[in-house]
């Protein structure tokens, strides 16, 4: 028999933050799951992420809205409503959006840290950061994010 002692919800809303084309809502940064991982409703507005691997953390997505083409390890794939992807550590990733709407998933970091970098993006400020590749870089690595380079172009 399971006896439940306390729990942890929550409702609409929560830490806001918009960076590198992405707005995230942090539903747990991990605290409440003592430190399995953070989870994040993302609306993803960008055309695409940059090629990158975690270094020490998975990365899941379940898309809520809209479809996105993912690129892991050399291959491509689409996603949709109902999608569940996971990226594990050390994987070479990208996502791009397809479609003229937003993309709406749920992000899991696993352990938490990595999404601690949108914040501090928005604190430096994404322009300056965007101007200085070089800084962007580095401060990806502090977070255990090596970007290895641009998305794939489509017409390759």
């Amino acid at each position: 028999m399971l006896v439940v002692t306390s729990f942890f919800l929550s409702g609409p809303g929560g830490p806001e933050v918009t960076a590198l084309g992405s707005t995230y809502v942090t539903k747990t940064d991990g605290t409440a799951v003592g430190g399995a991982y953070s989870l994040m409703e993302e609306t993803f507005w960008s055309d695409s992420t940059p090629l990158h691997t975690h270094v020490a953390a998975e990365e899941s997505f379940y898309v809520l809205d809209g479809d996105v083409e993912l690129h892991v390890a050399g291959r491509t794939s689409t996603a949709g409503p109902g999608a569940f992807i996971t990226v594990p550590r050390g994987v070479v990733h990208g996502l791009r959006r397809l479609g003229t709407s937003p993309v709406r998933m749920l992000t899991i970091i696993s352990p938490p840290g990595f999404e601690q970098i949108f914040a501090e993006v928005a604190e430096r400020g994404e322009e300056a950061l965007l101007a200085d590749p070089e800084a962007l870089v580095a401060l990806a690595e502090q977070h255990g994010t090596v970007i290895v380079g641009d998305y794939p172009d489509r017409s390759r």
